[in-house]
């Protein structure tokens, strides 16, 4: 007989049939009777015997009471009726009855090992080790002892001992197919599948309708990946037992793997009409659920393994999944910290509630959580990742690095790592050894679509639209759901000057993700390039939701437009300085709202902004904030306004330099001869499109050329070497430029301002000085497109490039342009 245990403990070792063959012509030797009774008991026992192996344990058992009537010491007796007791559950019976055979027969090895049975049913592990050793030193070749002890040695966590039990079973026994059974459960748990597998083959040759081996192989095989062996052995365990649930379940769970949700989603509901309310059933199914995209019934089947099981820390970190992936921060918060409570040291947990913390932009607790994972599991590649990502969004990007290649180092073949140190580099101006990493990932996996993405925006920085546009194709054609690719393709397309077809790749992403930020960021930046700016101010509304800008709240509700009277507003500034510059104007239509109006702005520009009309109080920092009722971001203000191109207010001058500070820069530039001509080449190298908007100092310089005019140097930040293409035919002024208000000041005494599209260009636009703009083949928005002048700035002229990256052509027009002036007196 096989004990009724689970499968990984197979064979018992109740040994009827060897008890039979013991008792056959020899149980007189232990029995009191004489004479004629001696045939009589003999048969009496053997009809028993018949009894007790057909399964008939009533009368099995009168039997063996008849024979202890006649002999109450009878060993074979004992022993069996303790049998019947271990069968009907009475297992104290059982130990009782063979303790007492034993004590007639010490040497009774059959005795010994279904006394360890009885105990290790009873929970008394060693007791019953003792039992089956005891056995086997009675008969040191019984392979049903061995098997028992390696099931003895199983449950007190001897693994490799239990293995060698087995594997001494097998020798004895080769066709011990329970043993062969549990060796292969035993190399299971130890990973050693090629082994298992050999093990558990054999059982199910041995016994081919065995379901618990079939089900033991298949799973061994899932565990491999060897998908089609595992479901053929259980399918045919499901041919046998159509509604196995342990076979059922381990098909669910081979779909799961395969992607194959909603068949896995089908099977985990046939095994809950077996086992209803069966938490594990109930989350395997959540699972299956969430990845065929059915997130609110997998919530359901997770609350419902929860209602059974509420200390289930797997369902409550899955739940927290989906809630945080729905947005519900708070929600998944919850669920995490359950699980905690519950599991201490799941690391996976404080990994997912940095992820939601930092989502949360919490970066600092992110930051706690992501090191407390690492902890627990230091050598989680992963986890090192994570922590780069929260680096990475402070700006800690050496940490970030550092983080990366620790990550690095545990997997050399991690290419999220490796995209992911490549972003560190990108951010870092070191374009070239980002690709480089970009494509050492594609080179593990061609089929990667973060490093193929990562590489068209590295691409597209170093203003090569062409390569990034057949990137992001690639990306989309591994998957075609790819929002954040069709909206970087959308914004590649678009500095192509393809138009049309960047806002159908802004549309196509949000068809897959309607709340997708910097798609709907990306289209209002092409509304307002070709002009439509109604449609393009309300959705530009949507760069507070991008990660580029962030966070704007200061407390106060935003201004809807309304009347201010009695009331007050913080405006603040915003974005790059020159965006402050052109939008400061506004300040004075607010004020015209009634009410006071608080400017928040940064240092450099507060000398240049102090007599701006309508500013009641200027701060720089919000810490001297006074409360207010309204808060708006400068450059929401259009929006409020309503305003169009033909209602842009334009009146310049709206800045003005420091009459002091005019007057001494008058003096010190008025000994040179000729126009006075400031130039700026260079934008910020941080700015996302600087690659478009900035030339090399080389090709300006050809207007050194130009007789009858002095180049003044407007650039901040110029190194001796920008400046020596211009063999000394530069007036330096940049170490001269503490702020902006310097930089006013000087451009006040001059007759012409030539830039790119950079501060020094917005300032020179709003003093109302003769300015000329060099604007890239696609410029920034505000330029529009296809015309020499500017709604913003009226006494400015465009002059734009003919193809991408051609300023040479730029430069000679912006040469001839000075030659007409000196020809006509006019701009």
């Amino acid at each position: 007989m096989v004990s009724p245990d689970a499968v990984g403990a197979a064979g018992g070792g109740w040994g009827m049939a060897g008890v039979c063959r013991r008792c056959d012509g020899r149980f007189t030797r232990w029995g009191g009777c004489r004479g004629r009774g001696r045939p009589i008991m003999r048969q009496t026992l053997e009809l028993a015997l018949q009894h007790h192996a057909a399964g008939r344990l009533a009368e099995a058992e009168a039997l063996y009471r008849a024979v202890l009537q006649v002999d109450e010491n009878h060993p074979d007796a004992l022993h069996l009726l303790g049998v019947i007791a271990h069968q009907v559950g009475q297992d104290e019976m059982a130990v009782t009855l063979m303790t007492r055979s034993l004590a007639v027969k010490p040497d009774y090895a059959e005795a010994h090992n279904n006394l360890g049975n009885a105990l290790r049913h009873l929970g008394r592990m060693a007791e019953a080790l003792a039992s089956y050793q005891n056995a086997l030193a009675v008969r040191s070749q019984y392979p049903e002892a061995s098997n028992n002890v390696g099931n003895v040695l199983m449950a007190m966590g001897d693994v490799h001992a239990a293995i060698s039990h087995y594997q001494q079973a097998l020798a004895i026994h080769p066709d011990y197919a329970e043993a062969a059974m549990n060796l292969g459960n035993a190399l299971k748990g130890l990973g050693r599948f090629a082994e298992a597998e050999v093990a558990l083959e054999k059982a199910l040759a041995l016994k081919p309708e065995w379901v618990d081996a079939g089900i033991s192989l298949g799973q061994v095989w899932c565990i491999q990946g060897r998908w089609h062996d595992a479901e053929v052995v259980l399918q045919r365990v499901l041919r046998l037992h159509p509604d196995h649930p342990e076979a059922l379940i381990t098909l669910g769970l081979i779909d799961q793997d395969r992607g194959r949700f909603e068949q896995s989603v089908a099977l985990f509901t046939q095994v809950l009409a077996i086992r209803p309310n069966d938490p594990v059933i109930l989350f395997h199914l959540g699972i299956s659920l969430d990845r065929s995209g059915r997130e609110e019934e997998a919530l359901e089947a997770l609350r419902a393994a929860l209602a059974v099981q509420p200390d289930f820390p797997e369902s409550l970190l899955h739940r927290g999944n989906i809630l945080q992936r729905q947005g519900h921060f708070q929600e998944a918060i919850a669920c995490y910290q359950e699980a905690i409570r519950f599991k201490p040291d799941y690391g996976e947990v404080y990994t997912n509630l940095g992820n939601v913390l930092k989502a949360m932009n919490r970066l600092d607790e992110a930051i706690v959580h992501h090191q407390k994972s690492l902890s627990l599991c230091p050598d989680n590649p992963k986890g090192h990742i994570n922590l780069g990502n929260v680096f990475f969004e402070q700006g800690r990007l050496e940490e970030a690095a550092a983080s990366y290649a620790t990550a690095m180092a545990l997997d050399p073949n991690g290419v999220e790592a490796l995209s992911n140190l490549g972003n560190v580099m990108l951010e870092q101006g070191r374009p070239h050894e980002a690709m480089a990493l970009y494509h050492k990932a594609l080179a593990i996996d061609p089929r990667a679509t973060d490093p193929l993405a990562n590489l068209g925006v590295a691409l597209q920085r170093e203003g090569r639209l062409a390569d990034a546009v057949a990137c992001y194709r690639q990306v989309l054609a591994i998957n075609p759901r790819s929002a954040e690719a069709l909206s970087n393709l959308g914004n590649a397309l678009h500095y192509q000057g393809n138009y049309d077809e960047a806002l159908e790749a802004f549309h196509q992403a949000r068809q897959i993700i309607p709340g997708l930020a910097d798609a709907w960021f990306n289209e209002a930046i092409t509304r307002l390039l070709l002009g439509d700016y109604p449609l393009g101010w309300r959705l530009y509304e949507w760069r507070w939701q991008t990660k580029a800008f962030g966070f704007h709240g200061h407390g106060e509700p935003l201004w809807d437009g309304s009347p201010l009277t009695g009331k007050s507003i913080l405006l603040h500034c915003e974005q790059g300085l020159g965006d402050n510059i052109q939008f400061v104007r506004y300040v004075g239509w607010v004020k015209e709202a009634g009410g006071t109006v608080v400017l928040y702005c940064p240092q450099p520009l507060r000398r240049l902004f102090a007599n701006v009309p309508g500013i009641d109080l200027m701060i720089g920092r919000m810490e001297e904030k006074p409360l207010c009722t309204f808060q708006a971001p400068l450059l929401s203000l259009p929006l409020k306004l309503a305003d169009r191109l033909d209602t842009i207010p334009a009146s310049v001058p709206y800045l003005w330099g420091d009459s002091g500070l005019v007057a001494m820069f008058h003096d010190e530039l008025a000994r040179y001869p000729g126009l006075k001509v400031g130039i700026a080449w260079r934008g910020n190298p941080k700015h996302r499109n600087d690659w478009s908007r900035s030339m090399d100092p080389g090709v300006m310089a050809v207007l050194n050329g130009v007789s009858g005019i002095t180049l003044i140097n407007l650039q901040k930040d110029s190194t001796a070497e920008e400046r020596g293409v211009f063999n000394d035919g530069l007036v330096d002024m940049s170490h001269r430029l503490h702020d902006l208000a310097d930089t006013a000041a000087i451009i006040a005494n001059l007759d012409v301002v030539v830039s790119v599209d950079t501060v020094v260009l917005h300032l020179a636009g709003a003093l109302g000085c003769r300015t000329w703009a060099m604007l890239a083949f696609v410029p920034d928005w505000r330029w529009l497109l296809g015309r020499s002048d500017s709604p913003w700035y009226p006494h400015m002229r465009l002059f734009r490039q003919k193809a991408p990256g051609d300023w040479d052509g730029c430069v000679d027009e912006v040469v001839q342009a000075f030659k007409e002036f000196s020809v006509h007196g006019c701009s």
